[in-house]
Order: structure tokens, then sequence, then C-alpha cells
């Protein structure tokens, strides 16, 4: 009997595959295609399905909760929703372990496959194996093109880095402004020893 032995092990422990998972699938939504093999290929698609699933169920439900709450005449309806957004968000940060990749998940990608109900990857056979091993090679891609990143309303952890990297640019300025104007006190000096010599 092969019971509980579905999917496959990749010749790999369990920490590895999951590693390897996260790795693939950051590629795949960065990149929006990659070249693996066949049964890397056929493994990880349906995660990756999973994973905008996960994004697009997080928008209906937080539309279906707020609607709900708003017609029962409810406070803090926005800290309800987005304590439910947060649960989705962590669920697939979880997966990919990249926290702006996940935003773009979230927010970018996964608004294209809105009317799609399902099959958001495609798995095409390469004819060429892979130098080496001889493995067999697939393309693991994406159906929809990747989208640029949209002009969206910015979370507030996203204003606090900016603010920061503002701030440290500032300060960058400041000190190159700091060191030019010394250096120019210093060829004024050495401007007027010269003079004084002569």
């Amino acid at each position: 009997m092969r019971h509980r032995k579905r999917g496959r092990s990749l010749g790999r422990s369990s920490s590895h595959r999951k590693a390897l998972a996260s790795n693939l699938l950051r590629s795949l939504f960065q990149h929006g295609t990659i070249v693996t093999t066949l049964a890397k290929a056929k493994e990880f698609a349906p995660q990756a399905d999973k994973l905008i699933t996960i994004a697009k169920r997080a928008e209906v439900k937080a539309k279906e909760l707020s609607e709900k709450l708003e017609n029962s005449e409810q406070e803090n309806v926005e800290q309800q929703v987005n304590a439910l957004k947060a649960f989705y968000f962590k669920r697939a940060l979880s997966i990919l372990q990249d926290r702006k990749l996940v935003q773009r998940l979230f927010y970018d990608i996964a608004p294209q496959y809105a009317e799609r109900a399902g099959g958001y990857t495609q798995v095409l056979h390469l004819d060429k194996n892979r130098l080496g091993d001889n493995a067999r090679q697939a393309v693991l891609k994406l159906v929809e093109e990747l989208p640029e990143e949209s002009e969206r309303e910015k979370t507030s952890e996203e204003l606090e880095l900016e603010k920061e990297r503002r701030k440290k640019d500032e300060k960058k300025k400041k000190e190159q402004e700091k060191k030019a104007k010394a250096r120019a006190k210093e060829k004024e000096k050495a401007k007027k020893a010269k003079q004084k010599n002569k």
C-alpha cells in the first residue's frame, strides 16, 4: 500500500524541499518564467497556484467581511478587515519568506487572475535534457505576463521605509556639503599661504 506517500521526495529531506520550494516560487513570481527539471516543475506548479488563490481569497473575504460588518453597524470595521488580510498575508509569507514579493503577489499579480478560476501556471516540456545528469527539463511559467509595480496606496511599513531612506539621503547630502566646504576652506588657506610666501 502506498498510503501517505503523496508527492515527490526529489532526493531531499523535508526541510530541504521546503527551502527549494520557497526559492523556486520566489524566482517564479519575480521573473514570470523559470527553467527547471520536469519533476520540480510538476511538483511546485500547484503550490504556485495555491499562493495566487490565497491572495485572491484574501481580497474576496475582506470585501464580504466589510459588507457584513457595515450592515451590522459594528465599530472597528477596518481593524477586523486588516486582521483578516494579515492572516492570509502571513500564510503566503510563511512560504515565500519575502515581504516585498508577497505584497507584489497580493496587489499586482493576483488581480490579473480575478476572473480565472484556476490554472494560473503552465509546464512546458523542453526537448534538450540537462547537461551532466541528462535530467528532463521544463519551463514553469505564469499564464499572464508579470505586471509592472502598480501605483497603489503604500502600506505603513513601506512609508516608514521611505522616510528612513529619505533621512539617510539627507544625512549623506549634509555630510557631503560639509566635506565640500571644508575642502574649499583648506584650498583658500593654501592659496593665502602661497601668496604670503611670495
